[in-house]
């Protein structure tokens, strides 16, 4: 809705972290739900203040500077991630929506840990969101996480986390399946 204050929104993004002022942010995404951004991106940054610092802000190499800045690189977005690595910059994920949500295809910005990766969103009609991510290794072990940005306050659970943010809450349920 454009006239809901409460209804929920998602933003999912694709692309690669090689395009022009990009970030290592792929399949990163923001929810909104009840009034509430429960899942946030941490947005711009100053250039000036990054080049004053001497960082090689132009460099977009894979282990160049700009990938250690918390707003450019991996550690400040919502994505999914291999052994705590990076995406591989000139990895490229495209968007395809299906009328029932958006599906990702993660594999080139992983492919140095997984044989695949997908990530799927689903803004469901209650205004509920469903994330699946799968991926396939070669049979090496790998640890894996999915990143969740928030400004609400997390208890987290066995099963998942509570967030609690201006008096409303958001219950995150994770469900693991081999």
């Amino acid at each position: 809705s454009w006239t809901d204050p409460d209804a929920a929104f998602l933003g999912i993004k694709g692309g690669s972290p090689s395009s022009s002022h990009g970030h290592m942010d792929v399949g990163t995404f923001v929810y909104e739900g009840n009034g509430i951004r429960w899942a946030v991106d941490p947005g711009m940054q100053d250039y000036l203040s990054l080049e004053k610092a001497g960082l090689a802000l132009w460099d977009g190499a894979q282990e160049a500077d700009r990938w250690r800045i918390f707003r450019l690189g991996p550690s400040g977005h919502n994505i999914l991630r291999f052994d705590g690595g990076p995406q591989n910059v000139s990895g490229f994920a495209s968007l395809q929506g299906d009328g029932t949500g958006v599906l990702l295809d993660l594999t080139p910005l992983y492919r140095q840990k997984v044989l695949s990766a997908t990530r799927r969103a689903t803004l469901n009609t209650d205004g509920s969101l469903r994330l699946e991510d799968r991926w396939t290794t070669s049979g090496s072990s790998v640890e894996v996480s999915c990143q969740w940005l928030t400004t609400a306050a997390v208890e987290t659970h066995r099963d998942g986390a509570l967030l609690r943010q201006e008096g409303k809450l958001l219950r995150l349920r994770v469900e693991c399946s081999t």
